[in-house]
């Protein structure tokens, strides 16, 4: 059984607007989905409808919409990336938002950036086939021998980003 999800009017002019602000395809992906259940939360009949708000009842509905996302579960990145769609898409239109409020009702981001965890042997054995270079399949026996946990490398020289 599919569920069926309500498609917006994508051709209005606030989409249209929130659309060209967004720089890549994997982003507006995101953003796309993210602003679509604001509007949904909300119980719109588009995007328009969020443009006609006051400011007040935007800040009610981020805030409501804030909360049913702590209640869900989500973690603070993923709540964050679709509070930022939403900021995005009223900074198109021009409506003000008062981002430290929202951004302080967000949930407690409890993670250790990159894990205080060593890889696990499963970890290793997944990384090892999909790795493809000889030279990533050498980083990844390197940091297995060594015991070093992801978020050891704080070398500016050296970065994750860079193996």
């Amino acid at each position: 059984m599919a569920i069926r999800v309500k498609k917006f009017d994508t051709t209005c002019e606030s989409f249209r607007n929130f659309d060209d602000a967004i720089r890549t395809s994997t982003t507006k992906r995101s953003y796309h989905y993210s602003l679509d259940e604001l509007v949904r939360f909300g119980n719109f009949a588009g995007y328009d409808d969020l443009v006609n708000l006051e400011t007040d009842q935007i800040h009610d509905l981020i805030k409501n919409w804030i909360r049913e996302l702590k209640n869900r579960g989500l973690k603070h990145k993923a709540a964050k990336t679709k509070l930022n769609a939403a900021e995005l898409f009223f900074e198109m239109n021009k409506k003000v938002l008062y981002k430290k409020i929202l951004h302080k009702m967000l949930p407690n981001s409890d993670e250790i950036p990159h894990g205080d965890v060593p890889f696990t042997n499963e970890d290793l054995l997944q990384m090892l086939q999909a790795a493809k270079k000889p030279r990533d399949i050498a980083m990844i026996h390197f940091f297995a021998s060594t015991g070093i946990r992801p978020r050891s490398l704080v070398d500016p020289v050296l970065r994750l980003k860079h193996v």
